[in-house]
């Protein structure tokens, strides 16, 4: 077979329970999503298979093993969905896309769906009133958010924007946060803030 490659990855400090689960099931829920042979040896993992999906596989581990640092459990379905998103964004890659131009500059360019993800997304946004976006960081799904909401707010379909954010995630608490409570919200507002300084002239999304 052409481009098969080996690629190795150290787990090192990790807890081969928390990182694997039980006799290694979720390493092997991901090889059964891919084609190509996972194999640990120590704290080595070893991804065997064709050029893309071993850069496939070692990016969805990425994730695993950054998730068990942080103390996050990672189910079953959550790989089989980390895994099949990433299959969907290799394949996308290989085809060409137009993605939707939205009236909104970044202080680099027009902001614009870049792949079919993206796409949909802003469709959802355009065309429902409520919309739940699940996925791993730094895919889009705030700045694109903040994106429509300007142009919505260009266009006259709204009146203003008002910017919303859970102040307490899943097993944290708002008192043990230092600061006062300003301080204490602000880091979970600070994307949306960011956003809009980029999307706004001089930076001033106020």
């Amino acid at each position: 077979v052409e481009n098969v490659i080996t690629h190795r990855l150290s787990s090192r400090g990790i807890d081969p329970i928390d990182l694997f689960g039980q006799q290694d099931i979720r390493l092997r829920a991901i090889e059964s999503e891919f084609d190509a042979k996972i194999v640990v040896r120590g704290e080595e993992i070893i991804v065997t298979g064709e050029d893309d999906v071993v850069q496939q596989i070692t990016k969805v581990l990425r994730e695993l093993m950054r998730s068990v640092k942080h103390g996050q459990t990672q189910e079953i379905s959550d790989i089989i969905r980390a895994s099949r998103s990433v299959k969907e964004a290799g394949e996308d890659a290989k085809q060409p896309f137009a993605g939707e131009f939205l009236d909104i500059m970044s202080k680099r360019e027009r902001i614009r769906a870049r792949g079919p993800n993206q796409q949909r997304y802003l469709e959802a946004v355009r065309d429902t009133d409520i919309v739940f976006s699940i996925g791993p960081a730094g895919t889009g799904k705030t700045y694109l958010a903040v994106a429509m909401a300007l142009s919505a707010l260009r266009r006259r379909d709204v009146d203003r924007i008002v910017l919303a954010r859970p102040a307490v995630e899943a097993g944290e608490s708002l008192g043990f946060l230092p600061g006062d409570p300003q301080e204490k919200v602000d880091p979970y507002l600070k994307p949306l803030y960011d956003a809009l300084n980029d999307m706004t002239p001089n930076g001033k999304g106020n």
